[in-house]
This record gives structure tokens, sequence and C-alpha cells, in this order.
């Protein structure tokens, strides 16, 4: 059996998800100097992508919008991390040295890198995949229960209290 779609919960996912996308990019981005980082920011983006598109389009509309396969994004993020990790250490330099330093852009003016962002790229990747898998086969098993919403149905089920 197959729910409508909530228009309420749809219009609020609409507005919702591009702000929280941005609060998980700011809490990346500011994290080699404040509290923040790869690890925080992924869980907000897994969160926002798997669970508010989940609820409000369904456990399907979720599965495909995040058609990335687990293995090949967690091989992704690991590398990621482990170049950043270990490079420095192939090039004569203790493990975990970090370089940084200023550029000048044209638009921007003056801009700070640093290569800790690539080692927080690498656990974001990370997260972001292990999350969803996570959430994604929390579902699945959902949709496979009778009576449950699942596959093509929305809604939460009423909470039943035994006596």
């Amino acid at each position: 059996m197959k729910l409508k779609e909530s228009p309420v919960l749809v219009s609020i996912v609409h507005l919702v998800l591009w702000p929280v996308k941005l609060l998980a990019l700011w809490i990346f981005l500011r994290g080699h100097h404040l509290p923040g980082g790869g690890f925080i920011a992924g869980l907000v983006m897994a969160g926002a992508v798997a669970l508010l598109r989940g609820m409000a389009y369904g456990y399907e509309e979720a599965v495909r919008l995040l058609d990335i396969p687990f293995p090949a994004v967690l091989g992704l993020g690991l590398a990621v991390a482990t170049v950043t990790v270990l490079g420095p250490a192939l090039l004569g330099h203790p493990v975990m040295k970090h370089a940084f330093g200023r550029l000048s852009l044209p638009l921007l003016g003056e801009v700070e890198w640093a290569t800790a962002v690539l080692f927080d790229l690498g656990v974001f990747v990370v997260v972001v995949g292990t999350v969803k898998a996570i959430l994604l086969q929390i579902g699945a098993g959902k949709a496979r229960e009778p009576g449950r919403p699942g596959a093509g149905e929305r809604g939460a089920m009423p909470i039943r209290l035994r006596r």
C-alpha cells in the first residue's frame, strides 16, 4: 500500500534541507580553527540527506538519492585521510605534518589554506558513507516488516504499549 506524500512534510523538508547542508559546510570549514570538522559535518550532512529526504519521500527515494556503493565511499574517504596522514612521511617529514599558508585570490582576497582540511574531507566522506549505510540498512529492515511504513509508504507508526 502506498500512502500519499504529506505536503506539509515535503514543504518543510524543502525549506530546511539546504540550510542544513550549508550548516554542515560551515561546520566543516571552521573545523581546523574551532570546534567542528569532518566528523560532525558528516553526521549533519548524512542526517539531513538520509533522514529528512527519507521521511518526506520514503525509503526508496533516499536510496535513489544516495545510490553510491558504500565500499567506494568508504575507500575514497580512507584513501584521502591516509594520504594526508602518511604523505608527509614519504617526503621526509613527520607523520601527520600539515602544511598551511595564505593565497591571494582575485575576488576573495587573502585566503588561508591548510592540508588539515584534506584530512577532514576524508573523515567527512567516511562518516557520510557509514551513516548513510547504517540509516538505509535500518530503513530497509523496517521496509521489509509487514504492517510497517517503509518502501513506498510514508508516516510514523503509532506506538502501542503492552499491558
